[in-house]
């Protein structure tokens, strides 16, 4: 470099990160002398790794997640790794300074996590195994690995579906068998549906009974079973106490209600009370909530099904509607259902204890600032007022009570209720049944009428019930409610006046699914319309989400 130099001397350069270092010093005629060597230090970063730090921490922690998957779960199946795989590309094709924006590292931490979630879910899906399911023993084999997994990272719904997979695969072992099939003998479950599910309950209870790292999971199969007695007869079986495993801690917040005198009733539906988590909050009229019915990523995935939704509309059923219900909404036609949200129908079909066929098409909503639903019953048929003045008159005559002009009082409705809270909401959008403000004719004369005129025999309880203050519930996310707009098809399908609810403003953004359920399967329904004149392409939308 000397042609280069501005002085008469020699100019050489030195690699990046090159230096000097000293390995000896003597004096040589009153001069101090320094021996030198070059010495390139590998261990020091470049100018662009300086900068680059906050991207390198960031691939490391995506690195070490799918390390954790790939070194904990032998057999892993590749395509489990995909949405990190994709993470990390995504990370990897941004500049180094990017991440050094603390907006942005953030935003790619919590993709990367979400990454993570999805690898996990993943797992807990039959089709991410079909490759391995050549040797049944074998891919069962990694199936509880995995399950044992989840369980480890505090993941029990996939660590439980990956354990009744791993029992579809292999089967358990003969003393697992005998106990299940002994206690489906005298009960009537779904040996189809249901088998697999205890199988794997028993054989965990057995290897695990005792370990409190696998109680949520045993839980959650508890959940799967969805009857609360069978379980604690497993339980008793395996040496446990009987509420070992559906022992769920009531929300505290509100009543914890004893169920006797739902029970006894005679006039509103009568749900599984057996499902584990069920907490009676008030009786007049009966509220009944079911905690941790959605998992968290469930809830996701519901809201994303409306953000995604391009028919999204006014949730207002009719134009009258549009200003006390100023929502937006997104149905999903039965049959067109994306395969997650069949699989929550079931699951409400299984709590409310009725056939899916009794489900109308579901509904998810969002509730932005300032949108509400004012008073409304959930019964979808209303004009019986002629029916009942001739009852409340002492018209015995059941009969000319029949008669083909007042058919709107036989005809089916809408008897139960379930909705899910879909995100958590702090200010704002609370939902209120409005029971100390209504009257309860329903329960002081025309259910006791409509016994004697319909020679129904005399109800175990009395049907007067003291009215209870105003129930105020505040979203919680994956938490179902369960109450009953009308009385039973026995009595009717009359409007309880005390089930009148409205959702008040939203303050924070709200997130809802709402799963109206009929008394009758709809195709019965639609008929029952048609021969009333009310067999319009409109109601059958109504019902089934599409014409």
């Amino acid at each position: 470099m000397g042609w280069a130099s501005q002085y008469d001397e020699k100019e050489i350069l030195f690699a990046p990160l090159t230096g000097l270092e000293p390995q000896s010093v003597r004096v040589e005629n009153g001069v101090l002398v320094v021996e030198l060597r070059l010495s390139c230090n590998l261990h020091d970063q470049t100018l662009e790794q300086v900068v680059g730090r906050l991207k390198t921490s960031h691939l490391a922690f995506v690195n070490t997640m799918m390390d954790n998957l790939r070194l904990g779960i032998h057999g892993l199946p590749p395509t489990v790794l995909i949405p990190l795989e994709e993470a990390k590309a995504h990370a990897e094709a941004h500049d180094h300074t990017y991440f050094n924006q603390a907006k942005n590292y953030m935003e790619a931490t919590t993709q990367a996590l979400e990454a993570n979630d999805a690898c996990y879910a993943k797992l807990a899906v039959d089709d991410t195994w079909a490759a391995a399911k050549g040797d049944g023993t074998a891919a069962a084999g990694c199936m509880r690995k995995a399950a044992e997994k989840c369980a480890n990272e505090e993941r029990p719904k996939q660590a439980a579906a990956l354990l009744v997979m791993a029992v579809e695969q292999a089967d358990v072992a003969a003393k697992h068998q005998a106990k299940v099939a002994q206690l489906l003998s005298t009960n009537r479950q779904s040996a189809v549906a249901v088998r697999p599910v205890l199988e794997a309950t028993s054989m965990l209870l057995a290897e695990h009974g005792s370990d409190g790292q696998w109680k949520p999971t045993l839980v959650e199969l508890c959940v799967l079973v969805g009857d609360r007695h069978i379980v604690g007869r497993l339980s008793q079986m395996h040496g446990l106490p009987e509420n070992y495993l559906w022992a769920i801690q009531p929300a505290p917040e509100y009543p914890d209600l004893p169920l006797d005198g739902y029970k006894a009733q005679l006039y509103f539906h009568q749900i599984n009370t057996r499902y584990p988590g069920l907490q009676l909050i008030q009786d007049s009229p009966h509220v009944f909530l079911a905690q941790n019915f959605f998992t968290p990523e469930e809830c996701q995935h519901v809201r994303d099904l409306f953000t995604l939704s391009s028919e999204k509309g006014s949730s207002a059923t009719f134009e009258a509607q549009t200003e006390t219900r100023t929502s937006t909404s997104v149905i999903y036609g039965i049959g067109s259902e994306p395969p997650l949200l069949k699989k929550l129908r079931e699951r409400i079909a299984v709590l409310a204890r009725v056939g899916t066929d009794q489900l109308q098409a579901t509904k998810i909503s969002c509730y932005e600032k300032g949108q509400f639903f004012g008073r409304h019953s959930d019964a979808a048929v209303l004009q019986k007022e002629q029916w009942l003045a001739r009852l409340w008159a002492g018209d015995e005559n059941a009969e000319q009570l029949t008669a083909a002009g007042e058919y709107d009082c036989f005809v089916p409705d809408r008897f139960c209720t379930v909705w899910i809270y879909l995100n958590d909401v702090e200010e704002g959008g609370h939902t209120t049944f409005h029971s100390s403000e209504e009257r309860d004719d329903l329960y002081t004369r025309t259910l006791p009428l409509m016994g004697t005129v319909l020679g129904k025999d005399a109800p175990d309880v009395p049907c007067t019930r003291s009215k209870q203050a105003n129930l105020r519930l505040k979203p919680k996310a994956g938490t179902a409610v369960i109450h009953f707009p009308t009385t039973n098809k026995e009595y009717m399908c009359v409007k309880d006046g005390l089930a009148i609810h409205e959702g008040e403003k939203a303050v924070d953004p709200k997130y809802i699914l709402q799963q109206f359920i009929w008394s009758e399967p709809l195709e019965t329904v639609m008929k029952m319309a048609e021969k009333a004149g009310a067999g319009s392409d409109a109601n059958r939308k109504a019902l089934f989400g599409h014409a």
